[in-house]
């Protein structure tokens, strides 16, 4: 998929309030993506670039990107300072909408998710002397290389400010909606099916802690794939969580007298 089109789907998502609504727009765009594509669009409307036990963040001070910024409009011949680009910030009070507004790609960008996702990660990784040099240099790369509707959200994601309020809940209803084949109209039946296929999912998720991975499975190998997810060094097997009750006897009543 072309990173333009997923920028295009990310505004979509943005523009939705409710969560079950969101949950549909976000299954939209899987049923378009390959399963190699899954995980990296899954990360990244979270906002990030590995699932959260790896540790990977990708937040970018707000100076080096105004210098990615000032380095990709010189590339096209359009001046620009980071003083100038600061000021045009605090306006805007979004790095996303200065991003879109600078116009320092073309109308429709070259590069795919996949080509995105990896030169984001490799970003993130760099360290060390020149590193930071290295880092403007090739996000400024990236914004010559894509429309400025994407812009607006690599320069939000950049910054750890992509915040379009998918959480894990949401990502587990919209993977279930991709696999489902019960019509809504028959909406017992389907109610019934959601719950199976969420349970599915979110057992195979409570023993990785890793959507990108369940996702990638789901859409390659079906619900029944999940069954393949087990244990593993590596992937920390998520926390159960207590079910509250509304009183000390109903405790009592669940666990019995204690002594």
């Amino acid at each position: 998929m072309k990173f333009d089109v997923f920028s295009e789907h990310l505004s979509r998502m943005e523009a939705t309030s409710g969560r079950l609504e969101l949950a549909d727009q976000l299954a939209l765009l899987l049923r378009k993506l390959s399963p190699s594509e899954t995980p990296a669009a899954l990360y990244m409307v979270q906002g990030q670039l590995l699932p959260p036990f790896a540790g990977e963040p990708m937040g970018m001070a707000a100076r080096l990107l105004l210098k990615a910024m000032e380095r990709a409009l010189g590339s096209r011949g359009r001046e620009g300072s980071s003083k100038d680009l600061n000021a045009l910030l605090a306006e805007a009070g979004d790095p996303g909408l200065l991003a879109e507004r600078l116009e320092m790609g073309p109308e429709e960008g070259s590069m795919d998710l996949s080509g995105i996702y990896a030169a984001l990660l490799e970003i993130s990784r760099q360290s060390g002397t020149g590193s930071q040099e290295e880092k403007i240099s090739r996000l400024a790369t990236l914004f010559q290389s894509v429309s400025p509707l994407s812009s607006r959200y690599l320069a939000r994601f950049v910054m750890g400010r992509l915040r379009l309020g998918v959480g894990d809940s949401t990502i587990v209803d919209a993977l279930a909606r991709t696999v489902l084949t019960v019509p809504e109209g028959d909406e017992k039946a389907w109610k019934t099916e959601m719950k199976r296929v969420r349970q599915r999912i979110e057992g195979a998720y409570n023993l990785c802690s890793d959507l990108g991975r369940v996702g990638e499975v789901l859409r390659r190998e079906g619900i029944d794939g999940l069954l393949a997810i087990r244990p593993a060094v590596g992937y920390p097997i998520r926390m159960a969580l207590c079910e509250r009750l509304g009183s000390g006897a109903e405790i009592i009543e669940k666990l019995g007298r204690a002594a």
